[in-house]
């Protein structure tokens, strides 16, 4: 039994018994709850920033994000296993960190003046890509151990992304030039040339088939692993800053606050305003979107741009999220130097 309740912009859950605060939701628009018949979801009357909307909340999933990491170093990156429960950080001093939910601070490396400028974990065999200047590393997850290294760009790489089934990954630098790897052994297996500048973003189909990259001049290529160019949308007049793909489109998150969903077969992008400030990072889970921006907040969409709830506000802007589906794990890093997770955040089912 849980006494809910809604004040100065939280909608907090006391045990009427002992008074303890179970959990509690930012939510800055809402107007009012109701319980549902089934006791386990409340009907809240809340207001965004367009109209007034309704979104059920689950008592079993609501909560405050939990601090896990607590630094002084901003955190640019983020990526979680979804096998071994670990996740790794990249500060902007370039250093590299492993953590376990359980346990805490596990390893860290910083390897020369050479801080890595991306990072991603390979779903296949739990290696973790991170990028030093012009050369992709390879490290065990286990110990941050370099496995392996290639020098194939002659730039500074800041986008490595793994397919979705981990055999292979891309990586992009600042003067357009996109390669693919076959992630063990570290093989190249294509390169593409002339994309236009600094290669800001990319994401694999779940196929792993295609992919959508963005540069630096604001246009969005749908490529396949073969190089060729199968459609192409000038997005706007702000920096992309995320790609994510789930059910045949490919969302993007840029600068201006806003996200747009783009699908193979059409030219016209859906386009909705998402945070007040850069939206800095995407996810997907399952039939629902997660983005974190600028402003702190951590939002949940539909793959339709409906605006469903603020799982949380971190009081920092979130640079970073990532997703272990294995446990269920969200987790938000931020420009104050921490990671915040949440457990089973919101239904994977429709």
């Amino acid at each position: 039994d849980l006494l809910v309740a809604h004040s100065d912009g939280r909608m907090i859950a006391v045990d009427p018994n002992s008074g303890n605060v179970r959990w509690e939701q930012p939510t800055p628009f809402l107007a009012g709850v109701r319980v549902q018949p089934n006791e386990t979801r409340w009907l809240a009357l809340c207001k965004d920033r367009m109209d007034s909307t309704a979104m059920l909340v689950n008592l079993q999933h609501t909560c405050i994000g939990r601090k896990v990491v607590d630094t002084d170093v901003p955190i640019r990156s983020i990526a979680a296993s979804n096998t071994t429960g670990e996740f790794a950080t990249r500060n902007v001093d370039g250093e590299l960190t492993l953590y376990s939910v359980e346990d805490g601070f596990i390893h860290s490396i910083v390897e020369s003046e050479l801080g890595a400028s991306a990072l991603s974990i390979s779903p296949q065999n739990d290696l973790l890509l991170a990028t030093r200047g012009s050369e992709i590393v390879t490290l065990q997850l286990a110990d941050l151990r370099e496995a392996e290294r290639a020098g194939h760009h002659s730039a500074t790489i800041w986008t490595v992304e793994s397919s979705p089934g981990g055999e292979t990954f891309l990586s992009g630098d600042t003067k357009g030039q996109l390669n693919i790897y076959q992630t063990s052994p570290l093989r190249l297996l294509n390169s593409f040339q002339g994309l236009g500048g600094d290669i800001r973003a990319a994401a694999f189909s779940d196929d792993g088939t295609t992919f959508a990259v963005a540069n630096e001049n604001h246009v969005l290529r749908l490529i396949d692993v073969e190089g060729e160019t199968l459609q192409s949308w000038q997005h706007s007049s702000s920096s992309v800053n995320a790609i994510e793909y789930a059910e045949g489109s490919f969302f993007v998150a840029d600068s201006a606050g806003v996200i747009s969903r783009l699908h193979p077969d059409d030219r016209n992008l859906l386009r909705w305003n998402a945070h007040e400030g850069p939206v800095w990072s995407l996810v997907r889970i399952g039939p629902r979107l997660i983005s974190g921006g600028q402003d702190g907040n951590l939002v949940v969409w539909t793959l339709s741009g409906d605006y469903l709830m603020t799982l949380g506000h971190v009081g920092q802007a979130v640079w970073s999220i990532a997703y272990d589906a294995e446990r269920g794990r969200l987790f938000a890093a931020t420009a104050g130097g921490n990671v915040h997770i949440w457990s089973h955040p919101v239904s994977t089912s429709q």
